[in-house]
Order: structure tokens, then sequence, then C-alpha cells
């Protein structure tokens, strides 16, 4: 946590500031001492910083927390106190100190555990009621069948068989909730990825419209302890996804496999360990996720698509497998 103050007059003028607040900004404080705090911060920053500094004016110490966008266009969230400088003999408001703390690294930090917490708490509720559900649709399929040897009336027939069709959708629903809350049992074994994925990609291809151009770069030739099945449905989700995203004015689709040496340093924001890890990315060159929903699309049963045309649990189940796999 950074702290950083400066000396404000009361017509919003620098009077001084220490050397991190002026880093800041890309200057010094030298340069900094009598310029008007509008021409340093811009039109957003005193758009809601005014109304504190008018209460600040009015003696009363302020505090406030936000997120910021700075002159240079990186955000960071700021925890910040204004406190009256009264004038020496007088008593006089003649201006405020203002004093910045950096709580970026700390809000992403928090913003992570409240994710993990409440995914953790979803996957305990989902996959409790899956559990539960899967006994029932165990009694619908297993009469079901019964059903179908005791008929020879041809529209009866086809409508049990309507019934059980239904029963193996809910059936194949149960199993992405229950590998999204990490509840099924895995078959791990040392595994390449990279045939995996090509597998995968072959069959993509066939589905994949002639306006989707597909990239691979596939260089990762090192085992993992992982379930095929698994690693498979983590391909096939997040390119399904991307196509999907491309589907009316194309676009390119490119899926890339390396190994990466991941250092203490480099894992501030991630819920892994250091060591060498396997990194796949897929990338496409469609409209992107809107800021507003980044939180949510781990979220079981959020989804964008309209109705009819997605489940919400295609990145909820991709999710539940990499933590399963120790990963992120």
């Amino acid at each position: 946590v950074y702290k950083r103050q400066a000396l404000v007059s009361r017509d919003l003028v620098y009077q001084a500031a220490s050397n991190s607040y002026a880093a800041v900004l890309n200057t010094t404080p030298e340069q900094l001492t009598g310029k008007p705090i509008q021409k340093v911060l811009g039109a957003n920053i005193l758009r809601f910083s005014r109304p504190l500094i008018h209460r600040c004016l009015a003696g009363e110490d302020v505090h406030s927390q936000s997120w910021v966008t700075y002159p240079d266009g990186k955000r960071r969230f700021s925890d910040t106190n204004y406190y009256p400088h009264y004038e020496k003999g007088t008593g006089t408001i003649s201006g405020y100190v203002i004093s910045v703390r950096d709580m970026t690294e700390y809000k992403q930090m928090e913003d992570r555990l409240l994710q993990s917490y409440k995914m953790e708490a979803i996957g305990t509720l989902a996959g409790g009621i899956a559990h539960d559900f899967n006994n029932i649709l165990g009694a619908v399929l297993g009469y079901t069948d019964l059903a179908l040897t005791m008929t020879k009336n041809k529209a009866v027939y086809d409508m049990i068989l309507n019934v059980r069709g239904a029963g193996e959708r809910a059936t194949e629903l149960v199993r992405q909730i229950l590998t999204f809350s990490r509840q099924t049992d895995q078959e791990v074994h040392p595994l390449l990825v990279t045939p995996i994925v090509k597998e995968a990609l072959k069959l993509l291809q066939a589905s994949m419209p002639a306006s989707i151009q597909m990239d691979q770069s596939l260089e990762s030739k090192s085992y993992i302890m992982a379930d095929p099945t698994e690693v498979h449905q983590i391909v096939m989700n997040l390119c399904t996804n991307a196509g999907y995203a491309m589907k009316e004015k194309g676009g390119i689709l490119e899926i890339t496999l390396n190994e990466i040496d991941l250092e203490q340093d480099s894992l501030k924001n991630k819920d892994l360990q250091p060591g060498r890890y396997q990194r796949l990315c897929v990338c496409d060159t469609g409209p992107g996720i809107a800021p507003d929903i980044k939180n949510r699309i781990f979220d079981p049963y959020f989804t964008t698509k309209p109705t009819g045309e997605g489940s919400g649990m295609g990145l909820a189940v991709v999710y539940g497998i990499v933590k399963s796999h120790g990963g992120d």
C-alpha cells in the first residue's frame, strides 16, 4: 500500500506535493507546484472529487474509496483522505491536504477471494441439488426403459422415447453441474495435452462455418496429471464460445498451448503455487465480453445467448475442471 500526499490551496492550485504523489502523475513536485488541479487531474476525476473537496473546505475530514482512472489511462483503487489546512495565526481554512493510498493490489486480491467464496458456495449448493436430482432421474429412466418393453403401441412408444430423450439431456446437465462443483470422480493419469487438443480441434473444424479461420500453435510436449475427457471438454467449451462470438461476421480463432514457469512474484492475483505450468489460450476476434458482466461469466446458468441457444453451463464447467486440476 503506497501513500501519497499533496497540499492544495482554496482556489484549487497545488502548493506542494510528495515525490510519490507527483510520480503517479508522471511529473515532479516542482513541476506540479502552482498548477490548477483541473489541468493536472482532468475533468473525470474532478467530477466526483469536487463535492468531497467542498466538504473538506467547509471544515470536515473526508474519506473516500473508489476506482480512479488517471490521466495516463491506468485504473487504480484509491483510499483517499481530505483534511482541512488551517492558516497560521488566523485559523481560517486556506486549503486542504490530500492523502492517497494505492490499494489496487489489495482490492484485486479481495475481489478474487470473494469470487472464490461465491463460486465455492454455488458449487456446494449445485452439487447437493444435482446428487438428489440424479437419484430421481435414475428412477425416471429405469421406469421409462421398462415402459418401452411393455407397449406395442407405436404412438405411445414414440412418446416414451421422447421422455427418455429428455431424461438423458437432464442427466447430461446434472453431469455438467457435478463437474462444475468438483463432485465427480476423475480418472487422472499422466497425459499429453497436445493430442487431446488436436483431437478436439478436428471435431470443431467440421462444425465451424467457413468464415472462421482456425489457427493453432501447440508447442507443449510435457505430461500433466489430468482426466482426458475433462481436458477435451475445456477445449470444446472454450472454442464453441469463441466460435459463437464470430458466427455472424466470421473472424480468426487462435488456439495456443505452451509451457510457462510461474514465479512467486507473478502469482499475486492467481490461486496457484510457483512452478511449471501448461497454458492454454483461446482467442477470437469477436466483440469481446462487456466489462459489466466479466465477474459473472463463470456463474452457472448465466448466459448472454438467446433463450434456447445456451444453458449457461459452458464456462462454469471449464472453471470447475480447471480448478480441480490445480489450475486457474
